[in-house]
This record gives structure tokens, C-alpha cells and sequence, in this order.
């Protein structure tokens, strides 16, 4: 049985493990800001490699990104 570990875009916390039976989808294409986005764009590369490995230093990361938005 294969157990999975999920973390959503904006947590900064890794839940699991998820035992594989309890999956019933996956994403293949989100719309993000108005754009539709799927495997093959740069976005998607950058959350699915890159986001997904700063699970630990999002919070700082997206206080930073407020402060420089407002």
C-alpha cells in the first residue's frame, strides 16, 4: 500500500500520511489569477518542484510578499 503526504499551496505544515485509497482525484489543470494552468507551464513547474520544497519557510516567505504588495 502506498501512503502519501499532501501539503496545499499555501500551508506551511505537511499532512499525512494518507494511505493511497483514500485519494479520489488529481489535479491536472487549476486556474490560478485568471490563467488556467497545467503540466508543461512554467507556474505549475515552479509549485510542483520548487513550492512544494519550501514547505518550511512559506510563512516567512509570504509575509515578505504581503509587505512588498501593499
Amino acid at each position: 500500500m502506498v501512503t502519501l503526504y499532501i501539503v496545499g499551496d499555501a500551508q506551511d505544515e505537511i499532512e499525512g500520511p494518507i494511505k493511497s485509497s483514500q485519494v479520489f482525484g488529481g489535479i491536472y489543470q487549476v486556474i490560478r489569477k485568471g490563467k488556467v494552468l497545467q503540466k508543461g507551464d512554467f507556474w505549475w513547474w515552479f509549485f510542483e518542484k520548487v513550492w512544494i520544497r519550501c514547505v518550511f519557510i512559506r510563512r516567512p516567505i509570504m509575509n515578505i510578499y504581503a509587505k512588498i504588495k501593499k
